[in-house]
């Protein structure tokens, strides 16, 4: 066969034209780079990606090209930092890379240039299918950036492809369609795998953080270098194997040849006669089976296969004989001289000799191989601790239930979550925990009855799928015996570890339409058991599912409510009871939905807080407060006594720039520090106690005030209490309203009076509804009040006005027109 003649004078016009194309679109690109918002992440993806892009491949000998995983990062910068970042790291990537293989700069350009030419033109392609959401909880892994992925991948394959076998048709002079048939058409698996690889970790990266996509390099790396290395071996078997058959044709003209090969080869072979004995065997072929050479000759060849593929076997060899097929191949199992089962690749094909009477069989042990794909899949579908079903198992079967539901089959679903069960690792360890967590499966197996599927999801999330439960009662005894056994104590390494369980149910008669309906709707059903004190069982109803679509709404809607300038603040006065003529205020958000009315704070600060909302709500209003203090403060004058305090969540607080966007909005107001407080929970200093006690001695050295919020509600702060740079004590409403009722309350309030006294810290009593509330406080020495009694929280227009009222005396010139009645306030 004639070497295709080169045609270099096109060959070089046309990678010119296109290394041409690609530095236009690197130039573009440049131009167009998003720098502010490349962050670490994305310098760390661009390290990993120019060190390990091009070096960790797999060679295609066929074509002496090779597969890297510098698509996979490509495609993950574009999911993460746009489409401008990942053409310039495609790019370079490349330019460097054939740096490798040639030194020619019109090679390493053209190279260069298609990578950028293709992406480019996936990226654009892509994005006009699919526009990418732009706000901050938008999901990655979602079906929008699926197909976004997707048209990514196959545009890209299609350019890429179509520029290298353009350039191999001009040099060669063969027509496109060969070249791109013969080398790249079976390359779109790879293509795909590298975005779904991408797309999966950049789901990784957002759910997890970025901590997990390193934590998957090393595991990529042994994978990779696994494969790498049974690629190799493989690779020589075949050679080998094909020299095999090569010495086995040419035996006419070298038996000598032929018996060398046939006894050296590193796999085994036997040549057999059509009524199954042995006429020949190699020592590999021995050594697979265990048994000597003469043994094997005293059984026939159905004595080492495998019963359960015995029938194939001597079906496929008779097709063989009978010249009705050239070979046999598959995987089989053989059995050898200690009866155990070896997993054989096993081929078999009639020996093209003068007799033409016998069978040349090839047999390659893959025991390794098949226990190693067996485990793979066993870790597919279960988990490692428990050896419970995982979700993938559990999704399969639960789908199956569904479309027999379909038919009239009843099924239900059972979630079992352990309560509080952070604080078993968190105090006794996590290896005990893995014990409890064990113990806890071998319980719940006892406890199941046929036809059930067990599976654990993850740390402390047990599902139960029922596929025959009978009627619902029988479903509640299971139920109440599934909460009998988590409450028996777990003796483990001498130690007693209790636990108790909450569950939810749902049973097929809800006209759920997938899978994952009948999960989020238990979830649903087990958060409201969590809700109602845990230990207990909730079945969800549709009265659920509505409350659940509720929440689904406000959620979406709580994303526009601060564009839409839906949300406000409102401010509850706070006033000084012990001699004083000082107020302040507490800002509280509100949110006027523009159908559904005022909406609670108690309704959508959860979910803020769920969704990291709460970051960008709570910056709103510490800008919008300190805008009206310095409102109230060019009004009154800079002596005024008038404070506002701003609660902060736990998710804000530990912000990294939180504090520095503190300091930017007193400096953008030119408020006086002092006149703002920052008001924190006990649960954000006993969770992240030295992480939190750091910020707030930052802000005291800064001058702003802090307070405790809500002290004393169900966290013991009394030992570290002394150590925080705190001003005062909001005492909870929940005391305030029980110290006039005559029991133990009124003790307590009086015990956290003396202690603030004690410490030097100011005390503020919330939640005040009575004169009776009112004279009790101001008896036993609480500095300032906040309640109804005093007033509702106010927009800003009667805040002014109650500013006035109270405050007569302050500056008799500005509020003369006012009469201030302050009785409430005297002793």
């Amino acid at each position: 066969m004639s070497v295709p003649e080169k045609n270099d004078r096109f060959y070089n016009a046309f990678l010119k034209l296109v290394a041409l194309a690609g530095l236009g679109i690197v130039v573009f690109s440049v131009y167009r780079l998003p720098v502010a918002r490349l962050d670490w992440q994305f310098w760390s993806l661009i390290v990993f990606a120019l060190i390990l892009g091009s070096r960790i491949a797999i060679k295609i000998d066929s074509t002496r090209t090779s597969i890297s995983i510098i698509d996979i990062f490509t495609i993950l910068i574009f999911l993460l930092n746009g489409s401008e970042a990942a053409i310039l790291l495609g790019a370079l990537e490349a330019y460097l890379s054939s740096g490798r293989y040639s030194k020619k700069i019109l090679f390493r350009l053209f190279n260069a240039g298609t990578i950028g030419l293709s992406f480019f033109v996936a990226f654009r392609i892509a994005q006009s299918i699919f526009v990418r959401p732009e706000n901050p909880g938008a999901e990655i892994v979602s079906l929008q950036n699926l197909g976004l992925v997707a048209v990514v991948v196959f545009v890209h394959y299609l350019v890429n492809t179509g520029i290298v076998a353009f350039a191999s048709s001009f040099r060669y002079r063969k027509s496109f369609a060969a070249v791109w048939k013969e080398h790249y058409f079976w390359m779109f698996v790879p293509f795909l795998s590298s975005g779904s690889a991408a797309l999966i970790s950049a789901g990784m990266i957002d759910h997890l953080g970025f901590v997990s996509f390193l934590i998957m390099l090393p595991i990529i790396g042994i994978i990779y270098f696994t494969y790498q290395s049974h690629h190799e071996k493989l690779e020589a078997v075949t050679a080998q194997a094909k020299l095999t058959e090569t010495h086995l044709i040419e035996m006419k003209e070298s038996e000598e040849r032929f018996r060398a090969a046939f006894s050296n080869a590193p796999i085994g072979i036997a040549l057999i006669s059509n009524d199954g004995n042995w006429i020949q065997v190699n020592e590999s072929l021995v050594k697979i089976l265990g048994y000597g050479e003469s043994e094997l000759f005293a059984r026939s060849v159905r004595d080492v296969v495998h019963q359960a593929d015995l029938i194939e076997f001597l079906s496929e060899i008779g097709a063989v004989v009978q010249r009705k097929k050239q070979s046999f191949q598959a995987e089989m199992r053989l059995i050898n001289r200690n009866d155990e089962v070896i997993w054989t690749q096993t081929s078999v094909s009639l020996l093209n000799d003068s007799q033409n009477s016998r069978l040349i069989c090839q047999v390659q042990d893959i025991s390794a191989r098949r226990r190693a794909e067996e485990k793979l899949r066993h870790d597919a579908f279960f988990d490692s601790l428990t050896d419970l079903a995982n979700r993938n198992y559990f999704m399969e079967r639960l789908d199956e239930a569904l479309e027999r539901a379909r038919s009239g089959e009843e099924f239900a679903v059972v979630f079992v979550d352990l309560d509080r069960f952070k604080l078993i690792n968190d105090t006794v360890g996590h290896t005990i925990g893995d014990r409890v967590l064990i113990g806890v499966a071998n319980r719940l197996r006892n406890c199941l009855p046929k036809f059930s599927t067990l599976a654990r999801f993850g740390n402390d999330e047990f599902w139960v799928l029922l596929e025959k439960p009978g009627d619902r009662e029988r479903v509640h005894e299971l139920v109440d015996e599934i909460q009998n056994q988590m409450s028996l104590v777990f003796g483990i390494f001498g130690q007693e570890i209790t636990v108790t369980a909450s569950i939810g149910i749902v049973f097929s008669d809800s006209g759920h339409l997938t899978g994952e309906d009948v999960l989020r709707d238990a979830d649903n059903a087990l958060h409201l058991a969590k809700k109602r004190g845990r230990h207990c069982s909730v079945v969800f109803d549709d009265t659920m599912r509505a409350a659940a679509l509720h929440q689904n709404r406000l959620e979406k809607d709580l994303y526009r409510a601060l564009e839409r300038r839906e949300l406000y603040l409102v401010y509850q006065p706070i006033v000084s009871i012990g001699g004083d003529q000082k107020i302040g205020f507490e800002a509280l958000i509100r949110w006027k939905h523009p159908e559904l009315g005022v909406v609670s704070p108690a309704e959508f600060i959860p979910l803020a807080e769920e969704n990291g909302l709460i970051v960008e709500i709570g910056a709103f209003v510490l800008d919008e407060a300190c805008r009206q203090l310095r409102y109230w403060t060019d009004l009154f004058g800079e002596d005024f006594p008038l404070a506002v305090g701003v609660n902060v969540s736990s998710r804000q607080l530990l912000q990294t720039k939180f504090v520095a966007g503190v300091i930017q909005t007193i400096e953008k107001y030119g408020i006086a520090p002092h006149c703002l407080k920052l008001e924190i929970t006990e649960s954000i200093v006993v969770d992240n106690s030295d992480q939190v006690l750091s910020i707030l001695r930052q802000f005291r050295a800064m001058g702003l005030q802090l307070s405790m919020d809500d002290f004393g509600t169900g966290y013991s702060s009394l030992s570290y209490l002394h150590r925080l740079p705190i001003n005062s004590l909001k005492i909870d409403r929940s005391f305030v309203s029980q110290v006039t009722l005559g029991n133990d309350t009124a003790e307590i309030v009086k015990t956290i009076l003396l202690l603030a006294k004690t410490l030097k810290l100011e005390t503020i009593a919330e939640g005040i509804e009575t004169a009776d509330q009112l004279e009790f406080l101001r008896s036993h020495g609480c500095d300032y009040a906040q309640g109804f009694l005093l007033s509702k929280p106010l927009e800003t227009a009667a805040a002014l006005e109650f500013i006035h009222k109270f405050n007569a005396d302050f500056n008799p010139g500005f509020s003369a027109a006012y009469e201030p009645d302050h009785s409430i306030f005297q002793n």
